[in-house]
């Protein structure tokens, strides 16, 4: 968790940074039956890096952004763009009780490698539209395929792993078709579809040693006019976002494999070992080896 000053500059933000959580080959984090009162909700907004696609399993209210207020209720589906400041609010004393599924769609669609051209276009409009709010009438099927990942995700039988993200991509083409008529995409979208040749780049060649400016170059910018953008899409720098992509992956092959401190380091892009000691303690609070080893002591089973 860290902080960030609000759109407005009026006071600080939560900022969610689960980063680290999702993997390229499994790119969901699926949260079940998250419940809260209002009095448990506190005043600051907050964003993530991922798609937020939530089912409101009981409860109303409103999900509020700097710039508008969707109102919810039992029955409804939710979807919140990446890195858009938002907050989920109760309405009067009542509990809520939500399903999420938090997406890394750039992984998703190139899982299925997903081809370039307006198809993948209008999937990435639709991921970066904001806060859409699905009526009850209009869920039947959505929800029938929520139900299945969750049914998946708890049995984790067999191939459920593949079975689930087939089940993501459903659900982003159900929606796709479902609201494409209404989307105009705004100039932040816009500047988000130019960043992905380099987000495309840095996830194919993370372990590799990548210029700023060879990303520059392929999203046709240059190289300050991508910083920024590349900040105000993502929610990070060019050089955090690929520190981020690393470190993911290294703490997957700490925990799935038997690599030494010093084999994974090189795997991952780091040329010294102390670099990537120093970057992965910054992001996961702790020295590769001692993490690994607190893992594998808690008994915990990751996906």
């Amino acid at each position: 968790m860290k902080w960030v000053e609000s759109m407005a500059g009026r006071k600080k933000q939560n900022v969610d940074d689960p980063i680290y959580r999702i993997y390229p080959d499994f790119p969901v984090l699926i949260l079940e039956n998250y419940e809260w009162s209002e009095a448990e909700v506190c005043d600051s907004m907050h964003f993530h890096y991922y798609l937020e696609i939530g089912r409101c399993n009981k409860g109303e209210g409103y999900i509020v952004t700097e710039q508008s207020e969707n109102a919810y209720q039992a029955g409804d589906i939710t979807m919140i763009s990446p890195n858009l400041l938002h907050a989920t609010r109760n309405r009067g004393d009542s509990v809520t009780s939500w399903s999420y599924l938090f997406i890394d769609v750039e992984d998703l669609l190139n899982i299925f490698r997903f081809p370039a051209g307006r198809n993948r276009e209008r999937l990435m409009e639709v991921c970066h539209n904001g806060v859409q709010v699905i009526d009850e009438k209009n869920t039947a099927r959505i929800s029938r395929i929520l139900t299945e990942i969750n049914s998946l995700n708890t049995v984790r039988e067999g191939m459920y792993k593949m079975q689930i993200v087939t089940c993501l991509l459903q659900i982003l083409m159900e929606i796709s078709n479902m609201m494409c008529r209404d989307i105009v995409p705004s100039e932040r979208d816009g500047e988000a579809l130019q960043i992905y040749p380099a987000v495309d780049y840095i996830y194919a060649h993370y372990m590799e040693q990548i210029k700023i400016g060879d990303l520059a170059e392929l999203c046709h910018f240059s190289q300050s006019h991508f910083r920024k953008v590349f900040q105000k899409c993502k929610g990070l720098s060019p050089l955090d976002y690929l520190n981020c992509i690393r470190i993911r992956e290294a703490a997957r092959m700490l925990l799935q494999t038997s690599l030494s401190i010093r084999v994974i380091s090189e795997l991952c892009g780091y040329q010294a070992v102390s670099s990537f000691e120093r970057n992965f303690a910054k992001r996961m609070g702790k020295l590769p080896g001692k993490w690994r080893e607190d893992q594998r002591k808690s008994g915990i089973k990751y996906l």
